[in-house]
């Protein structure tokens, strides 16, 4: 029984020292973390053959200088880069899937960034998970920047539609404005020469950034009509009747539906064929295209429309050949309110040399005997401007009971605080130093971010009182997200959260903590009187005292709550962190200064 106690101990020892060694993506935001290699060919390229397609040294080389370019132009933050060439897929046994014979000849690149990261025994970082960002670079992809139209399409001959966002979609594609400008995107000047576009939905790739090079611009796409669309149903009925093994009624009930349909289009024969980008197309669309049903081509006016294409023999055959027809870059969106995704954007848009790879192929004169150079080097850090600090915070630095001071005065604006960290909003922003207020005094901006000191270089004192300004804009919308001014020592937190009234109402305040022996969440609501979003600045003191194992709020200097028993097992905390969790509108901002944390005696 006791070695049977001490291996049960063993092994919850060793599942527990696994789990802490995983390492949350805020811990490793800033560090340049880089590639698991930093790849450099010098033995020549050889061909490759696979599932019967040939891919020439020439082009297998292309490969090996696209990850050279990607490794030149970026350097992993916040994650852990991989890179591999790859070609055309081998289809399997499914009917689907031998369709893929009809994509054109595909090489290229791809950097896999692994975001989710643990420590090995040896304390080398090392993915944690499978899953990755990628960052592509193709010669003649299709597959994952289209939609497949299966039922037409045969080994010979691939059908496809291409969604994306653009100005001109109609309210069902909308809602994707904000994601497809994100960091400026849509206007950067490095992509303002080709054709580039988010793409949210509906390609096996998912979320992705795409940009699309082809000489003058000309994708080598050919559309179809709507006489043609039906031609080729009309042929397929019968093979996909096979392939899903449908009887002989379904199949008559399909042949008369779509001579009902083309019936109806007669009129439109010569239209180019258009379908809604969520559109899919099987053997019982025909079956259960009735009267009653809306079939593939009706659309209402705020469908947007994307028209079916095709690829010629020609342009087919020329992708084999060692000039690509069309080039394309593509990258996952990634989890944009985190700091590895921005850094990850705002590299490729910035530091890739597009014009390069566009010459290098298209205009190759235009670059002879010239090397790859990124834009910008993925190494240039911002210098740190310091602007001299306040009399306030020169006064606080001489003190010896202040443990921690700061009013933002060394700090420019416009600028993430010096020693201070921020997670980033949905706009891929930091929080920032604003003069928001009017009055010169420099103001922490969080919306929709999280910021923390970095700098604590000793525990906070067991008995402590935490003092800031907090304040909100004008009409700060009613019942939007609170903000969260978090203690924490490694898994134990004790939140004050905050939030303002409207029309002159008094805000209100509450404490959140998880820590053991201590009363839990207090589900009281305390009124903040002066607290509100009728003014133009809307600002108070906020004054957090612990007293052994008490809390206390005072605001403007009135006691509004106690919180007995909120903090025991004398508990000493890291770190001070202020939480906004999500911003839906432009006055759902928060604004703190003169953060003080001073030992209570």
């Amino acid at each position: 029984m006791k070695k049977i106690l001490q291996i049960v101990l063993a092994l919850s020892f060793c599942q527990l020292s696994i789990a802490q060694l995983f390492i949350p993506l805020e811990d490793i935001a800033d560090d340049n973390i880089g590639w698991m290699k930093v790849v450099k060919y010098t033995q020549p390229t050889k061909p490759l053959n696979l599932a019967g397609r040939n891919y020439s040294a020439k082009q297998i080389r292309y490969c090996e200088q696209f990850i050279e370019w990607m490794q030149q132009s970026y350097v992993p933050k916040g994650c852990l880069g991989d890179v591999r060439v790859y070609v055309n897929t081998n289809p399997v046994a499914s009917y689907s899937d031998k369709l893929k014979k009809g994509l054109p000849h595909l090489y290229g690149s791809y950097s896999k960034l692994y975001m989710f990261l643990k420590k090995d025994a040896k304390g080398k970082l090392v993915p944690q998970t499978g899953l990755a960002d990628y960052w592509r670079i193709e010669a003649n992809q299709l597959e994952y920047i289209s939609n497949p139209v299966q039922f037409i399409s045969t080994p010979d001959q691939y059908y496809f539609t291409m969604p994306y966002f653009h100005n001109n979609v109609k309210r069902d594609w909308n809602s994707y404005e904000q994601k497809a400008n994100w960091l400026g995107f849509d206007k950067n000047s490095n992509l303002e020469n080709y054709m580039h576009f988010y793409q949210p939905k509906n390609t096996g790739a998912g979320l992705q950034y795409v940009v699309i090079m082809t000489k003058d611009n000309k994708l080598p796409f050919e559309t179809i009509t709507v006489g043609e669309f039906f031609t080729k149903a009309e042929e397929q009925l019968p093979i996909w009747q096979k392939n899903e093994n449908r009887s002989a009624e379904l199949l008559a009930t399909a042949r008369k539906n779509l001579n009902r349909l083309k019936e109806k289009y007669k009129n439109k024969w010569n239209d180019v064929a258009e379908f809604r980008s969520s559109e899919i197309i099987t053997f019982y669309s025909f079956v259960n295209a009735n009267e009653d049903m809306r079939d593939m081509f009706e659309k209402d006016v705020q469908t947007t429309g994307w028209p079916i294409y095709k690829i010629s023999a020609a342009t087919m055959a020329a992708c084999k050949t060692d000039l690509p027809q069309w080039l394309t870059i593509r990258w996952d969106a990634g989890i944009q309110d985190k700091s590895y995704a921005v850094f990850k954007h705002e590299s490729i848009m910035n530091n890739f040399n597009f014009d390069y790879l566009y010459n290098y192929f298209f205009y190759p004169d235009k670059v002879k005997g010239q090397s790859y150079k990124p834009l910008n080097s993925p190494l240039i850090k911002e210098a740190i401007v310091i602007t001299e600090a306040s009399l306030a915070l020169k006064k606080a630095a001489a003190d010896k009971n202040v443990f921690f001071f700061d009013d933002f005065s060394t700090t420019a604006t416009g600028k993430l605080p010096i020693n201070w960290s921020s997670t980033v909003n949905q706009d891929g922003k930091k929080a920032v130093v604003t003069e928001a207020s009017g009055d010169y005094i420099k103001w922490l901006e969080l919306k929709g971010n999280a910021a923390s000191i970095t700098n604590l270089k000793n525990t906070i004192p067991k008995d402590f009182e935490i003092s800031f300004d907090i304040a909100v804009p004008q009409n700060f919308t009613w019942g939007a997200k609170r903000l969260s001014v978090e203690l924490a020592n490694a898994n134990t937190k004790f939140a004050l959260e905050l939030k303002p009234g409207f029309n002159g109402k008094a805000g209100f305040a509450s404490f959140a903590n998880n820590i053991s022996g201590a009363d839990r969440v207090n589900s009281n609501a305390y009124e903040v009187f002066g607290f509100s979003n009728n003014k133009v600045f809307n600002k108070v003191n906020t004054l957090l005292r612990k007293n052994g194992d008490d809390v206390s709020l005072f605001i403007n200097g009135i006691l509004v709550a106690r919180y007995l028993k909120a903090i025991v097992n004398d508990i000493h905390f890291k770190s001070l962190k202020f939480i906004h969790i999500g911003s839906d509108g432009e006055t759902e901002k928060y604004f703190i200064s003169n953060v003080k944390i001073t030992s209570f005696q």
